[in-house]
């Protein structure tokens, strides 16, 4: 995947991702917190609210150095 969007595309099996079975859901989704157009936090938020994704398992990674998380404050 190349951005949050496209992630989305994936997952919910839309436009170019349409034939599920090309497409599988994966067991795993590793996600990168900085992705271009949505990022990980968003994706997060929507594949809880997509029904058909709640059983996703789902990993948060990013490149950010050790401090606290968004909206945690310092």
């Amino acid at each position: 995947m190349n951005d949050g969007e496209e992630c989305m595309d994936f997952l919910c099996h839309r436009g170019k991702y349409s034939d599920k079975a090309a497409a599988p859901r994966p067991f795993l989704l590793l996600l990168d917190l900085n992705m271009p157009k949505l990022d990980g936090l968003g994706v997060l938020q929507k594949i809880k609210k997509e029904k058909s994704l709640k059983k996703t398992t789902r990993c948060r990674a990013d490149n950010v150095e050790f401090g606290p998380w968004p909206g945690q404050g310092t």
